[in-house]
């Protein structure tokens, strides 16, 4: 562990530093209390823009990296990759690839680890978007998109998850300040399935400063039968010079694979050279047992400051 932090020190003050932060962290609650330093945006190269990461903390230790090319004219493609082990061997790769020519977009990704999500990152539990919460799986995901017109885009997913797989079409209008949408949702695990008629509805007004987004659906899913399938709040708020504060509500009755009660809020606060982030996180089972938690962090943006 000191030998990862002395090579994370090293990278991250030396002279090539251009855009990366670094943040420390504390985090506790019902989960084990944790201690991170992480490493963000490390940019060794600008053509192709090549990106690393590097993150040590008292529970995992974890590698990524990203690279993205620019095709003049015709479109653009990132591809990434994330690797994290525990000190007890929990061992967890995160991996995939997004790309987009004139209007047609596609994402592939996928995920497989033998350890708690839960061991690499206290929090992910009670994200707005989950891991798998498994003691080992694998997860495969795709999603595609095609602007039918300037406003109109047909958007399809698939993920095969441990737990729970699902199939995914909707069909959205992005128009000025308002996106909305709707479409449909096949889900199945073991024990049957689920299908729900979903919609949604973002609302970013360019002359204000928040943003609110609502998810919703309804239809047969288990295990609770005919009814509402849930419901997704999401709240942004730009402080302008001092910052932003966000919240999250998730509840989705049809997930076999997450904690369908989820709930978040995020502060940051521009304070010196970097940001305040202060964070609060719960979620509880369809039996209503709650968990949750907290985290706070400093994150320095070292870019500008050994670049002024």
């Amino acid at each position: 562990m000191k030998r990862v932090l002395a090579l994370i020190f090293a990278v991250a003050t030396s002279s090539a530093a251009r855009a990366q932060t670094l943040e420390f962290s504390l985090a506790a609650g019902s989960h084990p209390f944790s201690v991170n330093l992480a490493l963000q945006n490390f940019v060794v190269s600008q053509a192709p823009a090549i990106t690393l990461e590097a993150a040590v903390s008292t529970q995992r230790v974890q590698f990524g990296a990203q690279v993205a090319l620019e095709f003049a004219g015709i479109g653009q493609a990132t591809v990434y990759s994330r690797f994290a082990v525990t000190y007890t061997g929990g061992l967890r790769y995160e991996g995939g690839a997004r790309g987009a020519i004139g209007p047609v977009s596609l994402e592939v990704a996928a995920s497989v680890w033998n350890a708690d999500p839960t061991a690499f990152n206290v929090g992910a539990a009670y994200a707005a978007q989950p891991q798998t919460l498994t003691p080992s799986g694998l997860d495969l995901g795709t999603q595609g998109a095609y602007r039918l017109t300037r406003t109109l885009v047909l958007i399809g997913g698939a993920k095969y998850g441990s737990l729970q797989s699902r199939v995914t079409v909707r069909l959205e209008n992005r128009d000025g300040d308002w996106v909305y949408g709707g479409g449909t949702m096949l889900a199945w695990q073991s024990n049957g399935a689920t299908l729900l008629l979903t919609g949604a509805a973002k609302y970013s007004p360019s002359d204000a400063p928040y943003s609110v987004e609502l998810q919703t659906s309804f239809g047969v899913n288990q295990p609770s039968g005919f009814g509402w399938g849930g419901a997704n709040i999401a709240f942004t708020y730009s402080l302008e010079e001092l910052g932003l504060v966000s919240a999250n509500v998730n509840y989705e009755v049809w997930r076999l694979d997450v904690l369908p009660f989820r709930t978040g809020v995020n502060l940051e606060l521009n304070l010196g050279p970097g940001a305040l982030v202060v964070q609060g996180y719960g979620g509880a089972d369809l039996n209503w047992n709650f968990g949750g938690g907290g985290r706070i962090a400093y994150r320095l943006d070292l870019g500008s400051l050994l670049n002024p």
